[in-house]
């Protein structure tokens, strides 16, 4: 959790230097109590009474009622019994004669009578009704992956900090499945991939030349089937090719297009699904004009330790994988290719809803949802991803620091 930590420190990692949470407000004043006799106090969280002159001092002519000042502190609710002292003048005593000079002096005697009065002071607080207090419960759902089950997470934790009722259910299945339970009313909200959404979803195939064009085209699909895109991440989860890093300084790779610049073949590891798909190697080989010596099947999760070995010299990966997060690790650096072109899409995390559950749950669900997307850089994906596959951390914990050290919530909350 160190590492989400020392991440967020940095500006350049995105977002976290947002800081506050999302609804502030001065704390509410307490009415004003007041005592017979002129007393009173503006209860507090501290209040002070006041009167004169000071207490236990009597003044004024025989029989009537002496004042006072003085001052006393009270915080939070109390009750305050205040002794007020009434003075009476007793009778001039005799006079006499002190010393040769024939200084005279006065000697006074009297009573001192006391009277008793209450004053009760109330503090008050106002606990202010959170945007999501009454509304209908969310149906919140992800996907059976480490990154989902985070993502799932940041926003179950941050909506119901917010005061929204959630129930969360994980494995929600493929994006058809996803939809028909949206349909059926099952499920009011899920994090998808742009990408994802526009082929799985849209059916819209295709390069997109920019996010926002990518955007539009699953925005219209969404629009015209009673759904909904939220507010985009700044990170984006696509399919992508990556070197060990000394091979990337070896021979100068920066993007998929060097590649093509190689003086030596190379062997390519990817699954099968990514070599046979149309979208996949067949459409980035065409798009960056190059040609691999041999492409050599392998399972998710080996490319890093084959990359690392020299048995591939170019490896399948997912652009939010941890792996690609820890450059400090010095025997497993990795440099992941740009795609300049967009061949392999955008997958910029888009939480979907309908356009009913908007309309229930109120403008606070949406921006609170925005709030947390905008955090997700890929670089902060990655790190977000290490913390559960690399350090073991719960995605519940996870969330939660991440969430807290943006200030999205107060420290402590997200149980």
């Amino acid at each position: 959790m160190a590492l989400i930590a020392a991440a967020c420190a940095g500006a350049a990692l995105g977002g976290c230097d947002l800081h506050g949470s999302l609804l502030t407000g001065a704390a509410p004043q307490a009415p004003v109590s007041a005592h017979p006799g002129g007393l009173g106090a503006t209860a507090g969280p501290t209040s002070t009474l006041r009167s004169t002159p000071p207490p236990g001092v009597g003044t004024g002519a025989a029989g009537s009622p002496g004042t006072y000042t003085g001052s006393l502190t009270v915080t939070g609710p109390s009750t305050v019994t205040l002794t007020q002292t009434t003075g009476t003048t007793g009778t001039t005593g005799t006079t006499g004669t002190t010393g040769t000079t024939g200084t005279t002096t006065i000697t006074t005697t009297g009573t001192t009578g006391t009277a008793t009065g209450t004053t009760q002071t109330t503090g008050t607080t106002t606990t202010p009704v959170l945007p999501g207090a009454n509304r209908p419960t969310i149906a919140l759902g992800d996907e059976n992956t480490p990154e989902q089950f985070v993502l799932g997470d940041l926003y179950r934790v941050a909506l119901t900090d917010q005061g929204f009722s959630v129930s969360i259910s994980q494995n929600i299945g493929t994006s058809p499945i996803a939809q028909q339970a949206m349909a059926q009313g099952t499920l009011d909200l899920y994090p998808a991939y742009l990408n994802q959404w526009d082929t799985e979803v849209a059916k819209q195939d295709g390069v997109f030349s920019s996010r926002q064009a990518a955007l539009d085209a699953g925005e219209s699909y969404a629009d015209a089937h009673g759904m909904q895109l939220l507010n985009p991440s700044p990170g984006s989860d696509t399919y992508g090719l990556a070197v060990t890093s000394q091979y990337a300084r070896a021979n100068r790779l920066h993007s998929l297009a060097d590649l093509a610049l190689l003086p030596t073949p190379f062997v390519l590891g990817a699954p099968l699904e990514f070599s046979v798909s149309g979208g996949g190697l067949a459409a980035v080989e065409t798009a960056y004009a190059f040609k691999p010596g041999s492409v050599q099947s392998i399972n998710v999760g080996s490319q890093y330790g084959d990359l690392a070995a020299g048995t591939i010299q170019v490896g399948f990966v997912q652009t939010t994988d941890w792996e690609l997060a820890r450059p400090e690790l010095a025997t497993r650096q990795f440099t992941l290719l740009a795609d300049p072109k967009h061949i392999l899409g955008f997958g910029n995390v888009v939480p979907v809803t309908t356009k009913a559950v908007l309309a229930a749950e109120g403008l606070d669900f949406a921006a609170t949802i925005d709030h947390v997307t905008a955090l997700l850089s890929t670089k902060m994906l990655r790190e977000l991803n290490a913390a559960v596959e690399l350090d073991g951390e719960n995605p519940q914990d996870v969330a939660t620091t991440f969430l807290a050290l943006n200030g999205i919530i107060p420290p402590g909350d997200g149980s």
